[in-house]
């Protein structure tokens, strides 16, 4: 079944140090933001880049695991970051950044997901989808705007 996932989030930071965040510094720090990520590793040596792959292993539920395949899509310094990946779940991923007031960001998610299941599911796999991703939104605006973060660190 197909899912169309969309969030948006206030961070008070600058859109280059959201970006630094969620872009340069992916491997670092998505299983920061994703409490689901039990294994995150940068496969493709080097900085991040549209191409480049991590291997990806996370919750589903109950005892279950996946292991998916992230693969850099799109990097549009201090503006867009893009990936998909593929495994159990299959996925295409966007965060939009736009300045907003002073010194913040506005981060728009948007993701479609390919989850397994039949279609009578949807209501619950939604719900699943949409409880992680604002989930991780609030871990990702809570790590930025805590007080001596450095974002690249």
């Amino acid at each position: 079944m197909k899912l169309d996932v969309a969030k948006r989030t206030e961070i008070a930071r600058r859109p280059s140090d959201v970006y630094r965040f969620i872009a340069t510094d992916h491997g670092r720090n998505h299983p920061r933001w994703d409490a689901w990520a039990t294994d995150f590793r940068q496969i493709d040596p080097g900085p991040v880049a549209v191409g480049t792959r991590f291997a990806y292993k996370r919750k589903a539920f109950g005892p279950l695991r996946q292991r998916l395949q992230l693969v850099v899509t799109e990097m549009e310094a201090d503006r867009r970051f893009g990936f998909s990946f593929s495994g159990s779940t299959k996925a295409s991923v966007t965060y939009t950044l736009e300045p907003f007031g002073e010194a913040g960001t506005l981060v728009e998610f948007a993701g479609r997901f390919e989850v397994p299941g039949p279609q009578f599911l949807a209501g619950l796999m939604k719900g699943s989808v949409d409880r992680q991703l604002s989930d991780g939104q609030r871990r990702i605006k809570q790590l930025l705007e805590s007080s001596g973060l450095n974002s690249a660190a």
